[in-house]
C-alpha cells in the first residue's frame, strides 16, 4: 500500500510539475504571439526575396527591398534581446550586399557603392573583423 501512495504521489507531483510548467511558459509567450508571427513573417519574405536574387529573377530588387525593410522594421522593435537585434542587423547587411550586387550590375555604380557601405558599416558593427567588400560579396554566393 505504501508503493503504491509514493506511486501516485509521484505521478502526480510530476502531472501539477508539468501543468504547471506549460502554463507559465504559455503566460510568458503568449503575449509575443505578435512578434512571434511578426518573425515568421520575415523569415518567409527572407527566403523568398533570396531565392529570387539566386535565380537571378526581375522580382529580385523588389523583394529585397521589402524585406530589408521589415528586417529593419522588426529591429527597431522595444523588447527584443540584442543577440537578436544583432541578428537582424546582419540579415539587413547581407540584403544590402545582394542590392549593392544587384545596383553594381544595372550600373548604378554610385547607388551599388552607397549599399555596401551600409552593409559594411553594419557588419562591422555586429562584430565582422573584415567586412571588406570581397568578403562581403564572397558572403552572399550561393
Amino acid at each position: 500500500m505504501k508503493i503504491i501512495l509514493r506511486i501516485l504521489g509521484l505521478v502526480l507531483g510530476l502531472a501539477v510539475g508539468a501543468a504547471a510548467g506549460g502554463y507559465f511558459t504559455y503566460a510568458r509567450y503568449a503575449g509575443q504571439f505578435s512578434l512571434v508571427r511578426a518573425f515568421a513573417s520575415i523569415a518567409t519574405s527572407s527566403a523568398s526575396a533570396v531565392d529570387e536574387f539566386n535565380q537571378k529573377s526581375d522580382n529580385a530588387k523588389k523583394d529585397l527591398i521589402a524585406t530589408l525593410s521589415l528586417y529593419e522594421g522588426a529591429g527597431e522593435t522595444r523588447n527584443i534581446e540584442s543577440g537578436v537585434r544583432k541578428a537582424l542587423r546582419m540579415n539587413c547587411a547581407l540584403i544590402e550586399a545582394r542590392l549593392s550586387a544587384l545596383e553594381d550590375k544595372a550600373g548604378n555604380t554610385a547607388r551599388a557603392q552607397a549599399y555596401m557601405l551600409k552593409a559594411q558599416s553594419d557588419l562591422k558593427s555586429v562584430g565582422w573583423t573584415d567586412p571588406s567588400e570581397e568578403i562581403v560579396l564572397q558572403a552572399i554566393k550561393k
